[in-house]
C-alpha cells in the first residue's frame, strides 16, 4: 500500500536497502516537448488514442481564430478521449485492488506521539 501527499510518497512495507523488501517505481518525469518530428508523444507505448486527443487539441488552438465553430468541435472531442481514458483507468486501478487487504493500516509515522485509535495520529476530539 501506498499513498501520496505532495512530493512525497509513504509506502508500508518500508523498502529495504538490503533487497529484503524491493520496489519498482516507473513513470515518465516530464513528456517530451514535442518539438520536432521525432518526439514521441506521452501516450504512444499505451494508449494511442491520447495521441489523437493530443492532435485535436492542437488543431483547436490553431484553428481557433479563422474556424471557431471548427475548433470548438475539435476541443470537444479531445476532452472526451481524454476523460474516456482517465476512466478507464481509474476503474481499472480500482478492479486491481486486492480485497483482503487491510486499507487503514497505517504506519505511525508519528512515533507514538498521537492519540488516536488509527496509528496514532496527532488528534484532540476537543478541537472537532
Amino acid at each position: 500500500m501506498f499513498s501520496s501527499f505532495g512530493r512525497q510518497f509513504f509506502i508500508n512495507p518500508t523498502p529495504s536497502t538490503d533487497g529484503s523488501a524491493n520496489i519498482t517505481a516507473w513513470g515518465a518525469i516530464q513528456a517530451d516537448a514535442l518539438s520536432d518530428s521525432t518526439s514521441v508523444p506521452i501516450f504512444s507505448y499505451n494508449k494511442e488514442e491520447g495521441n489523437e486527443a493530443v492532435i485535436k487539441k492542437a488543431l483547436a488552438v490553431a484553428l481557433g481564430r479563422t474556424d471557431p465553430n471548427f475548433a470548438q468541435m475539435e476541443l470537444q472531442d479531445a476532452i472526451s478521449i481524454l476523460l474516456r481514458l482517465s476512466t478507464e483507468e481509474h476503474q481499472n486501478t480500482q478492479r486491481n485492488q486486492r480485497l483482503d487487504h487491510p486499507m487503514f493500516d497505517v504506519p505511525d509515522y508519528l512515533n507514538g506521539n498521537g492519540t488516536t485509535p488509527y496509528q496514532r495520529f496527532n488528534y484532540d476530539p476537543s478541537e472537532v
